[in-house]
């Protein structure tokens, strides 16, 4: 956060002089790619995200205790 701070991209400077770093990155993406591309992009990366947020699953062969 302060290195978004020291660049004046935090979202309190950018709100202050009206967000053009936010509205010139998504003038970019409007004018240069396709809605799809922008869609399946949105989609990869909420993919990605639910695959490193889900809740892991117990081996549970390790759990099996030999008997003496």
């Amino acid at each position: 956060m302060i290195a978004l701070k020291s660049l004046r991209l935090d979202p309190e400077t950018q709100g202050a002089d009206g967000f053009p770093a936010y509205a010139a990155a998504g003038r970019w993406v409007a004018d240069h790619l396709r809605p799809e591309w922008v869609g399946a992009g949105l989609l990869g990366l909420a993919v990605l995200l639910y695959l490193w947020a889900r809740p892991r699953r117990r081996d549970v062969f390790w759990d099996i205790a030999p008997r003496a």
